[in-house]
Order: structure tokens, then C-alpha cells, then sequence
């Protein structure tokens, strides 16, 4: 950090100022030496030995900058803990210089509690909020999507890419003019240029704040608490001068919503559903066994790679075919895949699926199983939480049945997402769930019969205004970085909001420091761009695209599969920028182009990728580990709660949710009550404009292995030793390391020594 802050834009910009009005100031390791000592951070006292560190000014009484970055990288791994260190090392050459009054602004310009008030024209309205709310297959985004589509203007606005493109390709299947709009993708049909009224399918991103609309539907409102991307549930909600604006989503929302809506002033009608065909749990697990799958089976899996391997490995061990769906799947080619599963009279029995379903694809499923009761999440492998679980697991059972799935035109578009009302449901549409692996089944089960935690806030993200405003109190030549880190730091919020978290903004406001000429307002719309450095100009022209990849034979590899994935997030983030700024990212129509030739070349290397059942049956050994080790820290928590709550003794033959937890359920006596603690302690994460990564690293570091490993298994055929062989000249690269230890515990099996999971993917 040394090494890369000493070229700071900040520190060249005081040396000029320094030359400009002739005072002296501080070389870099005079700065660095006294950012140390202040900091506490290193002690020469101490004989260089680093120790605990001391409070800085304008931090909390009692935090000490060790504190501080303990927590970074608990939370955010090495990319958040340099982001710490960066703000420490700002705040303490800039920092000083303010005096009193310039903390008392900024701390008066960093009130956010009323959010409410940065929409003034909004609030001149006199809106009705409808809030449709139950389980999954109930009816309630039905009866939503029907009053947009008797609307004459009117906007969706989902979660996921796919879910946008569905209703707008439905839409117009049915004579309304509709537009897609997401952040990388703009569908405008000519017919709109001339129309008064239009509709629009967006995600939830890219709502029209500007625009006088009928209806608005904001779908899955349960994530207006997500820590990532509330804040763009809680800008629709509060934003859209919409006449009525119709919230779908789970019944945990209620109190928070209800809330909203009083300190609006505005009228809130709550209609509640029930489930319209039964779910229930399995009695047990598919224990591995592959040939144990039905007709209508969805096996959810959570990376992109493991949901071809697992359908090549499907297709060999059933002789059956299996459709793929998962949120990065090019919207033509999953509607396609869609169809062949959801088509009764064809071949492809089985699907293969991220967690994308959770948010109501249109697919006839029958019985859903979870590959795991655990997911990577950029930074760590993490129980599911119970909405997570419920919400998955909820697509089984849909009332539709296969041949009404397969009908476009003649349905109505408000049952593009698989939820019309039937007079009668059918016996057959009683949905199952369970999970592939045994010791997934207690997690998943407990999970079924519990309830949700209620939502208690709403994610907010300061708007460009108020950064302006903020950023005028800080001295020329501050790095945006710290300006954003501050806002976040010294914010004052109502209870009923939570700022989220910057993710990357930090790491794209310091790329872009040293780039003249732009607003505070420019800043801060390039730090929210989904992508890894870029230029811009001619797309052809930006040397970090690698774009004689497309000119590679497509092969099986990590390596070669990495600089497709690298080209694809470049190619997308040029895509988002060029309709933010135009005249610089000009080849839209060229980048386009390249990006449908990477995502054709990026599923045809997917489409060979397998594992072996060695390989899946590893793999699940390291996920078991990773639940046996919740399970415990779990089993520690709830032994120091029985301690601190003697009350709760005498308790134990009772277990959780009344279920029982006989062997025979695959679950012995007091494993519900321990996954019922991992679940509590579980996120919801189902966050994600891109679904899931295309990579887990466990999975990776199995699909790696060398070839002494090969031969100790015994069983990999020579094309995957030679896949492995090729795939672990890269396993080590790029690796960050949180999780260094865990997965070393979790792949001590005997073979080999796990490396450290790789840096997180960017995947909004």
C-alpha cells in the first residue's frame, strides 16, 4: 500500500500547491512515517512490532484504526482493507486541515434521514401504494402485471435482466408497445417514437424518475433490505410519480413498507395471498444418487460451470436430455431452454438452474433440489438463508401446467412470470423439495418451517446532489475515495434506513483520480459502472480487451475461459458507459456485436465442461466440511446463549419447529435445532443483477487438480487429467486470502492442499 499511495494524485497535487504559494511541505515517507505513528499502526517504540492502534480524530470514541480494518477485511476481504488503509492514509493528510466549523458542515450535509425529500416532485403527487404480498406461486404479481397491462403508460421494474426481458418480450407478444431498458441494453421499438403511451420493462436500476406514469410495478420488494442494492428498491418506491405504483413481494415487508408509507403521507392498500398449490418437504434426500431424478426435476446449482458440469454428468448417468437456465444465459437462448423443459412431449426431462428461479421464472418445475444448502459469495461460502431457501424453493409445484407454459401470444402477459389464478388446482401440482446431498437435507428442511426475519430498513445511496454539496467543504485535489468513505462514515439515518455498501466505488474512484475535468456528478456515476479498468474511445482501440481471444479455438480450460470472462465484463461495462456518456463510448453498435460473439464462445467452452463423479462426489466432501463447520460454530453460540439464559434449560427434547428428526428424515436428534442456528445466522443474499459467478473457487481448485491426484482417485478419464493438468497453471493465480485456512481444513482429504479462493468477480 506503501508502494501504490506514495504515486497518489492527492500527494502530486500538495507538491504543486506546496511550489505555488512557496511553503514547504512533507515528502511521502515523512507523510507515511506520520500516518504510522498517528495511526498507531507501527511502533518503532515497540521495535517496529505492529499492535492494537490508537483512535484517530472525528472517528468514534474508543475505535482504533486496527478495529477498523480488522473489520474491512472481515467483511470485504484484501480489497476492503486496502480501501481502509487508503481512507486512514487520506484522512490523515487531509483530515488535519479542517478546522471545527468545516466538520460541522460536513456532518450537517451528511443527513440523510429524509430521504423522502430529495424527490420533491414526487411528493407534489397524491399516490396510492398497493402492496401484494405471500409466498411464492400465489397469485401476487399476477394481479399486479394485469393492472399494467390495462395501463396506457406504465413501467416493471425487476430484479434480474432476464425478468425485464421476459415481460417485455411478453408485452409485446400482446399488442403492447413496450421498451427493455437495463444497463447494458436498450430495446426501443420504432412504434414507440410516435406513441403517447408506451410501456417500459427495466431493472429496477433503471426506473424513469422523470416520467408521469399510471402504474408502476416494482417487483420482489423484500429487497429494498438488501445491504448491495436496496438503495435502488428504496429510490423506485420513494422516486416514481407514478398514480399507483404496485409492490410485490414477501410478507415480511408489511411493518417496513406500512412505515414508508405514513411518513409519505400516502394512501397504502395491502392485499395478501395465499400459496396456490401445496409444497411440501421430502423425506429425504436424493443421497448423491443421480439416477434418482423425475420428469420435472430442477437441481439448483450456484456457478455457472457447475451447472453444465452437473448437466453433462446428468445427461451420461440418466440418458436423458437437460435444459440450462441461469441469469448471464443470453435472453433468447434461455427462453429457448425454457421451452424445452417446460414442452411435456420432448426429451428434456430435467433442468439445471442458479437461484435465478427464485425470482419467478416462467418454468413448470415439479419437485425442486438443492445441490447445496450453501453458496460462494464473492468473498466466502455461506449458509443460505431461510428467504433464500423458502423463495427457491417455492417455484416447485407451479399451477401451470407444461403445455400452458409453452403458449406466448394467447396467454395473458400478466402470467409472465408463471402465476395465473386456475378455478381448480390439480393433485399433480403439489410441489417437492428436497436436496441432492444428505447432509444438505437437515439445513433446507428446518429452513422450510421456519419464518423469515422481518425487514427493518431500507437501502439508501446518497444521491449526486448531496455528494456535491458534501464534497464542497473538502479542499481542492481530495480524492474523490475519501469524500465518499467520509459521507458513509459521518451519515446521520432515520432507523428505517441503512446506507449500503460502496462494494467497488472506492477502488474505481481511486482509478479514475487521476483524470481531469470531471464532476463530482461524473465521478460518482463511473464509480457505479459493473466492470473491471477500461478506456474509452473506439471499443476496437482499448488495448485491455482482449480481443483475439474470439480467434482461439474454443477449448475446456480455466485459463482460456477467464480471458473470455474478463472480455465479457469489459465489453459490458463499455455498453453501460457508452449510454451514460455518448460521445466518448461510441461504438455501441460494434461492442454490441462482440459482446453476442463472447457469450456464443463463453457457452460453447461451459458446454464442455463436466466432472467426473469423483470430482462432484470431492467437491461434496468440501461443502459438507463447510456445513459441519457452521453447524458447530452454531451448536458454540447456542451453548453460550443456554448459559447466559438459564431459563432456556430443560428445553432440548423439543426440537425446533416441532419436526421430526428421526434418522430415518436424514437428520439425527439435534441436527434441526443446529441448522435452524446456521440459518439464523445466515444473510439474504438473492441480491445480484447477475445471479451468480461463473466460478466457485473450491470447485475450481477440484477441477485443477494435477495428475498425481488423478491417479490417486483412480477414476478421471485421460481428457479430464488433461483438463485438470491445463486448468492448474492458473489455479493459483489471482487468489485472495480469507478463506486461505478454511478451505485448507475443508480439502484436507489426503490428495492435496487447497490454494486460497480467487478475488471476487464483479457481478452486478
Amino acid at each position: 500500500m506503501k508502494e501504490e499511495l506514495k504515486d497518489a494524485p492527492v500527494i502530486e497535487r500538495m507538491k504543486r500547491d506546496a511550489a505555488a504559494d512557496g511553503s514547504k511541505v512533507d515528502s511521502f515517507p515523512q507523510l507515511w512515517r506520520g500516518f504510522l505513528r498517528e495511526s498507531g499502526l507501527w511502533s518503532t517504540s515497540k521495535g517496529g512490532v505492529p499492535f492494537e492502534g490508537v483512535a484517530l480524530k472525528g472517528r468514534a470514541e474508543g475505535a482504533s484504526v486496527m478495529d477498523d480494518l480488522r473489520n474491512a477485511f472481515r467483511v470485504q476481504g484484501q480489497r476492503g482493507l486496502d480501501n481502509r488503509i487508503k481512507y486512514a492514509f487520506y484522512g490523515h493528510i487531509t483530515g488535519a486541515r479542517f478546522t471545527d466549523s468545516e466538520l460541522a458542515n460536513q456532518q450537517a450535509v451528511a443527513d440523510l434521514r429524509y430521504p423522502s425529500e430529495w424527490y420533491p416532485a414526487t411528493r407534489s403527487l397524491q399516490r396510492v401504494l398497493h402492496l401484494h404480498v405471500g409466498p411464492t406461486n400465489s397469485g401476487k404479481t399476477y394481479h399486479a402485471l394485469k393492472r399494467l397491462e390495462e395501463a396506457e403508460k406504465g413501467v416493471y421494474a425487476g430484479p434480474l435482466r432476464l425478468l425485464a426481458h421476459e415481460v417485455y418480450t411478453r408485452m409485446n407478444a400482446r399488442g403492447k408497445l413496450c421498451a427493455l431498458v437495463t444497463g447494458e441494453e436498450r430495446r426501443v421499438p420504432e412504434a414507440v417514437k410516435d406513441a403517447e403511451g408506451y410501456l417500459t420493462s427495466c431493472t429496477v436500476e433503471m426506473v424513469p424518475l422523470n416520467m408521469h406514469l399510471d402504474v408502476a410495478v416494482i417487483d420482489e420488494i423484500q429487497m429494498i433490505g438488501s445491504n448491495d442494492r436496496g438503495w435502488a428498491w428504496t429510490q423506485a418506491l420513494l422516486g416514481l410519480k407514478a398514480k399507483e405504483v404496485h409492490l410485490c413481494g414477501e410478507e415480511r415487508t408489511v411493518p417496513l413498507i406500512r412505515e414508508i408509507a405514513a411518513s409519505l403521507g400516502e394512501k397504502l392498500v395491502i392485499h395478501h395471498y395465499k400459496r396456490l398449490s401445496p409444497l411440501q418437504i421430502a423425506d429425504q434426500s436424493l443421497n448423491g444418487n443421480l439416477t434418482d431424478l423425475r420428469k420435472g426435476d430442477c437441481i439448483v446449482s450456484f456457478s455457472v460451470i457447475g451447472i453444465h458440469a452437473l448437466r453433462k454428468q446428468i445427461e451420461r448417468d440418466t440418458g436423458r436430455k437437460v435444459a440450462i437456465v441461469y441469469g448471464s444465459l443470453p435472453p433468447e437462448t434461455r427462453a429457448a431452454q425454457a421451452r424445452l423443459f417446460n414442452d411435456p412431449d420432448n426429451d428434456y426431462d430435467f433442468l439445471v438452474a442458479s437461484d435465478a428461479v427464485g425470482m419467478g421464472l416462467n418454468l413448470a418445475i415439479k419437485r425442486i433440489i438443492f445441490e447445496a444448502s450453501n453458496k460462494w459469495d464473492g468473498s466466502a461460502r455461506r449458509t443460505l438463508s431461510i428467504a433464500d431457501i423458502k423463495q427457491i424453493a417455492g417455484r416447485a409445484g407451479r399451477y401451470r401446467t407444461a403445455a400452458q407454459a409453452t403458449q406466448k401470444a394467447d396467454e395473458p402477459v400478466s402470467t409472465a412470470k408463471g402465476e395465473p389464478v386456475p378455478a381448480n388446482p390439480e393433485p399433480d401440482n403439489v410441489g417437492i423439495v428436497t436436496t441432492l446431498e444428505k447432509f444438505d437435507f437437515p439445513v433446507v428442511r428446518s429452513a422450510m418451517s421456519s419464518e423469515a426475519e422481518p425487514i427493518l430498513s431500507a437501502g439508501l445511496a446518497p444521491p449526486s446532489p448531496v455528494l456535491e454539496r458534501f464534497s464542497s467543504y473538502f479542499p481542492p485535489g481530495t480524492p474523490f475515495s475519501y469524500i465518499l468513505t467520509r459521507l458513509h462514515e459521518l451519515c446521520m439515518m432515520h432507523k428505517r434506513f441503512h446506507l449500503c455498501a460502496l462494494k467497488d466505488h472506492v477502488w474505481l474512484a481511486d482509478l479514475i483520480e487521476p483524470i481531469e475535468g470531471l464532476t463530482v456528478v461524473d465521478r460518482n456515476i463511473i464509480c457505479a459502472c459493473p466492470a473491471t479498468s477500461q478506456t474509452g474511445g473506439n471499443i476496437a482501440d482499448i488495448p485491455e480487451l482482449p480481443l483475439e481471444v474470439l480467434e482461439q479455438e474454443a477449448s475446456p480450460n480455466r485459463e482460456y475461459l477467464k480471458s473470455l470472462e474478463t472480455l465479457h465484463k469489459g465489453v459490458v461495462s463499455y455498453l453501460w458507459l457508452s449510454f451514460r456518456f455518448a460521445g466518448i463510448f461510441n461504438t455501441r453498435a460494434l461492442a454490441n456485436h462482440i459482446k453476442d460473439m463472447v457469450e456464443q464462445k463463453i457457452e460453447e467452452v461451459l458446454d464442455k465442461f463436466s466432472f467426473t463423479e469423483a470430482q462432484r462426489r470431492k467437491i461434496a466432501e468440501v461443502r459438507q466440511k463447510q456445513v459441519h463447520r457452521d453447524e458447530v460454530l452454531a451448536a458454540q453460540v447456542a451453548i453460550e446463549d443456554e448459559a447466559v439464559d438459564p431459563a432456556a434449560e430443560g428445553d432440548d427434547t423439543q426440537s425446533a419447529n416441532g419436526l421430526d428428526t428421526s434418522e430415518e428424515h436424514g437428520a439425527v436428534h439435534g441436527d434441526v435445532e443446529v441448522a435452524q442456528s446456521v440459518l439464523d445466522n445466515a444473510e439474504d443474499r438473492l441480491v445480484s443483477e447477475e445471479d451468480l459467478e461463473i466460478e466457485a473457487p473450491d470447485e475450481l481448485d477440484i477441477l485443477a487438480d494435477n495428475d498425481s491426484l488423478a491417479s490417486k482417485l483412480g477414476v478421471a478419464s485421460t481428457e479430464d487429467t488433461e483438463r485438470r493438468s491445463s486448468a492448474s497453471q492458473t489455479a493459483a493465480k489471482g487468489r485472495d486470502v480469507p478463506l486461505e485456512k478454511l478451505l485448507s481444513e475443508a480439502m484436507a482429504l489426503g490428495e492435496s492442499e487447497a490454494a486460497p479462493p480467487s478475488e471476487a468477480g464483479i457481478n452486478r
